[in-house]
């Protein structure tokens, strides 16, 4: 098999459009990892002159101990044999896991993966919950994000829960050590203040909601946690008062990542109704 390293884009263009064809939707993530800063190479794979494979490698900020893989081949492929030789060539160039996140429309792959020793660690359903009016009062324990501003202890008190809950569910894909105010930057940046809620016990944060811009036109549900499992209600509280607030709003819905490590998430799963709108699958080298 031949691999041209770093090519061209005129080379890897044909096999990005023949694979992305009939979901475009996936394409710019293949773009972002190719024009990334942090890209760490490109692969094209060719057998008796016809592109069997294109991947595109790059290191995350937030988790860097793996590299991340973009990966394009046929969705019924042909030539399982040639991607499972793809895979083990890109396994042997890099000396960190890979870390592989797959839409289920590529489920041939997935398989091929479990065949070359990578386990999956976290299965990701995206939903989406409908707005509807609140029928409870809201507690007195629960505060809005634009209440609490420029109060630092409670800022404070947030940024160390979130960064707590967020690290001790993504064991399998560790988190870096990074400083308080790069998690405090991520906590607020786009964060709609009005609308994302907090639970305070003794002057300190107990439980959080958060949501977000971007998904047009609906809001993103974020960071989501409570301190202990003993206050899960909180998280549900708290979204019965964000989707009375969207419903208000004339929002259409509120968009959420569900993954399997995520108790939090998987609460809301449990007591909300919603629709699955995609599942992707996260696999790691072993």
């Amino acid at each position: 098999m031949e691999v041209v390293w770093n090519p061209r884009e005129e080379q890897y263009t044909p096999i990005l459009n023949r694979v992305f064809d009939s979901c475009r939707d996936l394409l710019p993530e293949m773009e972002a990892s190719i024009s990334s800063q942090s890209n760490q190479g490109n692969f094209l794979f060719r057998s008796e002159g016809r592109d069997i494979a294109f991947v595109s490698t790059y290191c995350s900020t937030w988790h860097p101990y793996c590299i991340y893989v973009r990966f394009a081949c046929e969705r019924s492929t042909e030539y399982p044999a040639h991607i499972k030789e793809v895979i083990m060539y890109i396994k042997e160039v890099f000396q960190k896991p890979l870390f592989f996140l797959l839409d289920d429309r590529f489920s041939v792959l997935q398989s091929i993966l479990e065949q070359t020793g990578f386990q999956m660690i976290r299965k990701t359903e995206i939903v989406r919950f409908k707005p509807a009016i609140s029928i409870s009062e809201r507690s007195s324990n629960l505060k809005s994000v634009l209440e609490i501003k420029g109060v630092v202890p409670l800022e404070t008190s947030l940024v160390k829960l979130c960064k707590r809950l967020y690290t001790e569910t993504h064991l399998d894909n560790p988190v870096a050590e990074l400083s308080d105010e790069t998690w405090r930057s991520a906590i607020f940046d786009g964060l709609l203040e009005k609308y994302s809620f907090l639970a305070e016990r003794d002057g300190s944060i107990v439980g959080f909601s958060l949501v977000y811009e971007g998904c047009q036109p609906g809001w993103e549900l974020g960071w989501v946690g409570v301190d202990n499992s003993a206050r899960m209600h909180l998280l549900e509280w708290m979204l019965d008062e964000q989707l009375g607030f969207a419903f208000e709003e004339r929002v259409p819905f509120i968009e959420k990542e569900i993954d399997s490590t995520c108790p939090y998430s998987l609460h809301l799963k449990q007591t909300t109704s919603y629709e699955v709108m995609e599942t992707l699958y996260s696999y790691r080298s072993t």
